[in-house]
């Protein structure tokens, strides 16, 4: 799920409206920032409960969804805080990874269309586009993640996450093509486990302890055939 979907399903059964609350389940991320709490700003905590409220509001009006927790904002604030947050984003060019030389200019093999993009404060105060990676959602008192989220509101085609654990998953497949999965390989992994009884997971580990023994077998043998050549 999108990362405004995973937000929404843990707001909705937490109630993270509180900051405290907001800070604590953005430290139990995967990609959350663990120890030195600088990065939760006093900007970070002010605009946290308003923020949750924008996006419980804008979730119940633009996607149908109900809500379990109240939205308690006034549509018209919660549409002007989207907007403030809709002027950071960046327009860019998409091109494929330069390979060479004459990929410096944009051409119609390496152009891709447009991409709208979070952006980042340089020192100058400038904001300028970047990749939406987790590592960088507690930069600028965390206005970078509230731009992914209400990005991900906004269009689709924006990174995907476990909706269990919260881990980044890949948006595309090795051949290329959008990826349906919601969970990440250990969430999977887990579900499928605790679906197994006891008597065929003993199953299980017996042929892969015998799988792994006659590999160790053939290896051994293999190094005790090799000829040496004097």
């Amino acid at each position: 799920m999108e990362l405004w979907e995973y937000l929404f399903t843990s707001d909705q059964k937490q109630d993270l409206a509180e900051p405290n609350a907001g800070k604590a389940w953005l430290s139990s991320q995967p990609w959350g920032i663990k120890g030195d709490d600088h990065w939760w700003t006093l900007k970070a905590a002010h605009q946290w409960q308003r923020n949750i409220l924008t996006l419980r509001s804008l979730v119940k009006r633009l996607k149908g969804r109900q809500l379990k927790c109240p939205e308690v904002i006034e549509p018209e604030l919660a549409d002007s805080v989207l907007r403030n947050y809709v002027k950071m984003f960046r327009v860019a060019l998409d091109r494929t990874e330069q390979r060479g030389p004459s990929d410096l200019d944009l051409t119609a093999r390496n152009y891709r269309g447009l991409s709208i993009s979070p952006s980042s404060r340089l020192g100058s105060g400038e904001l300028k586009a970047v990749e939406p990676a987790p590592q960088r959602h507690a930069e600028d008192d965390c206005d970078f993640f509230w731009q992914v989220v209400f990005l991900s509101l906004l269009i689709d085609g924006t990174a995907s996450y476990c909706r269990h654990c919260g881990r980044e998953l890949n948006t595309t497949t090795k051949t290329g093509r959008p990826t349906k999965q919601t969970l990440c390989s250990r969430c999977r992994w887990k579900r499928w486990r605790a679906k197994q009884s006891p008597t065929a997971m003993r199953a299980r580990w017996k042929a892969d302890a015998a799988k792994r023994q006659k590999s160790n077998s053939m290896t051994s043998k293999e190094k005790g055939s090799t000829t040496h050549y004097y």
